[in-house]
């Protein structure tokens, strides 16, 4: 079966359009639960047995919003990253532990298959630095570069 050799492009800007929309996904849930009511969240969290649920909306809040920002923008993304597996590790093991939510963990999954994508490849060439130091084209071209000599 013949594949198209895709290294042979300039697709390196693909990672940084998977690391923005995945860090839109957390940003948005984010504002999503302030929308909805951050008491409404937080008894959800009672009811799943989490201690001490109204610091932890807070802690949820702060780690969805802030390691989503930090993916958009691409700055840390690796960190954030990483810290986002573990959030989403403890969210599967609190709330999508049961057969009835066996389609919310496996979207899960899929989300922590991104975010390790992340960790491995990095923010790729549009990141808020390499934007403000005028050097993402630079950026792009060298890793397409390096993607090659490691064929």
């Amino acid at each position: 079966m013949y594949m198209m050799d895709l290294d042979n492009y300039n697709l390196a800007w693909l990672r940084s359009v998977g690391r923005v929309l995945l860090g839109a996904l957390f940003v948005i849930s984010g504002g999503m639960i302030l929308n909805g009511g951050v008491s409404g969240f937080a008894a959800g969290l009672t009811g799943l047995g989490v201690p001490a649920a109204g610091i932890m909306v807070w802690v949820v809040l702060l780690i969805k919003v802030v390691g989503g920002l930090m993916l958009i923008v691409g700055y840390h993304s690796r960190i954030a990253a990483a810290a986002l597996v573990l959030f989403v590790i403890g969210t599967i093991a609190l709330v999508h532990n049961n057969a009835a939510e066996l389609g919310a963990a496996l979207k899960n999954l899929s989300i922590i298959g991104g975010l390790l994508y992340v960790i491995a490849s990095g923010p790729g060439p549009y990141t808020i630095v390499s934007l403000m130091k005028g050097n993402a084209s630079t950026e792009a071209l060298r890793q397409n570069q390096n993607a090659l000599k490691a064929q």
